[in-house]
């Protein structure tokens, strides 16, 4: 994809039509109630932008992991009535995503309404992109909007589906992301790192091999670098990786190490330092965060971060900034060694 020929929403007339805004509603809930609304707060604005331009606003998301059709720990319910609280609007929300239910509060909408669809991994069809169940999504729009970039590498209903069966657009958090990225990649300041994460090697593949000729520095955090510890032969103990692509980290590995040598980039490690065998207890144990590096830094607006050792979970409170300050100097720190 030429990203340069990303078309955005800005410009286009959306005046009493049915826009479909695919948006990352991921935020913490605790007792039907949002506790961190950080993620919201950068999304309405552009919500609001379409609804002063008189369009009919339809907000749809994925929620959690829902195992077997809806339940109301996943529902979208306290995520819509934190947006009114944002917007300082009422928001309708339908009970379902597709059929009458959502048609009813889709139809019931005036320009500059705006409206949240319920979780579409309610439905199976959502995570296998069904032709189906796409089609029915697709109703409720006259334009889809795609405003979610953390979940647009997913071949799913809500994006991928919708993209090929309406007008498709980038929101402005879309537009954001895709303009640092090509100002990261395209014309990078030298040093330049990336920090990838997330659960699963199996689907960052693609996204490590062009990263790896393209930055000085790759680091690999969240549940796939257990992967690639384990790989190296490194216990994690119960944590979270995937051994079935150890061959992949450890070929991702060396073909890091390689581009290193043709590049005369001097000698690098890979995996950090190498541990004994772990006692039973520690087996037990999972990577979970950072955390335990915060210590001490406790000003400011707070958060609970749980971490889990030997099957119990432990509470504390962390200043919502400390994760990223800390992660950035300590990135600075890489990017100065040599």
């Amino acid at each position: 994809m030429n990203l340069a020929n990303l078309k955005s929403i800005e410009t286009v007339d959306v005046k009493a039509k049915r826009v479909l805004v695919r948006a990352d509603l991921n935020v913490p809930v605790k007792d039907g109630h949002v506790t961190d609304a950080t993620r919201l707060e950068r999304l309405v604005p552009g919500l609001e932008a379409l609804a002063r331009r008189g369009a009919r606003v339809v907000v749809m998301s994925h929620f959690g992991r829902p195992k077997a059709g809806p339940d109301k720990e996943n529902s979208l319910a306290p995520i819509a009535a934190a947006l009114a609280k944002l917007i300082g609007k009422p928001v309708a929300m339908a009970s379902d995503c597709i059929g009458p239910a959502a048609a009813q509060v889709v139809d019931a909408l005036k320009p500059g309404e705006i409206a949240v669809l319920e979780n579409t991994r309610f439905h199976k069809g959502e995570e296998t992109n069904d032709a189906a169940f796409t089609a029915a999504l697709a109703k409720l729009g006259d334009i889809f909007v795609n405003d979610a970039f953390s979940a647009a590498h997913r071949a799913h209903a809500s994006t991928a589906g919708l993209a090929a069966h309406l007008p498709s657009y980038a929101g402005p958090l879309m537009m954001e992301e895709i303009n640092a990225l090509r100002t990261a990649l395209e014309n990078p300041q030298r040093p330049t790192a990336a920090v990838v994460g997330g659960a699963k090697v199996s689907t960052k593949i693609p996204v490590l091999a062009n990263l790896m000729a393209k930055v000085d520095k790759l680091i690999i955090g969240g549940g796939m670098a257990n992967t690639f510890l384990q790989a190296q032969g490194i216990d994690v103990g119960r944590s979270l990786a995937e051994p079935d692509f150890h061959k992949t980290a450890l070929e991702i590995i060396d073909q890091a190490a390689r581009y290193i040598e043709e590049h005369d980039r001097g000698p690098r490690t890979f995996g950090g330092q190498k541990h004994g065998a772990l006692s039973e207890r520690e087996r037990k144990r999972i990577i979970v965060e950072i955390i335990p590096f915060l210590r001490g830094q406790l000003s400011g607006s707070k958060r609970i971060v749980a971490t889990v050792q030997d099957d119990e979970p432990t509470l504390r409170f962390v200043n919502s900034l400390d994760g990223p300050r800390l992660a950035a100097r300590l990135l600075a720190r890489v990017l100065r060694s040599p």
